[in-house]
């Protein structure tokens, strides 16, 4: 199953700008494999690799982290992520999934 993104998320990724994200609950993706971009029910042609899987706590991000995922600072990932999730939690471990853009499949 393919990572559900918002559209403007989706551009960031084919801009080589987001190479990273982070979800509250297990994304059911593997590392070392390849998946389709998905805007809501919509799937693109354009395709990302993972390239690794693990937990961390949303109080341990650093400036680094909220670059990887496409924001300029700490506070507009935290803004995005309370818009998207409704809650911040310093506390609460969540799974980041990092991985790089390789474009669209072929036809």
């Amino acid at each position: 199953m393919p990572l559900n993104f918002r559209k403007t998320f989706a551009e960031q990724i084919i801009e080589g700008e987001k190479i990273s994200t982070r979800r509250a609950k297990k994304p059911l993706v593997k590392v070392n494999k390849a998946y389709r971009i998905q805007i809501g029910f919509r799937y693109l042609p354009e395709r990302i690799f993972v390239n690794g899987i693990c937990t961390q706590r949303l109080g341990d991000m650093t400036i680094e982290d909220a670059k990887r995922e496409g924001f300029a600072s700490l506070d507009e990932f935290r803004e995005s992520w309370m818009d998207i999730y409704g809650f911040w939690d310093d506390d609460r471990q969540v799974w980041v999934v990092d991985f790089e853009y390789i474009g669209a499949a072929e036809k």
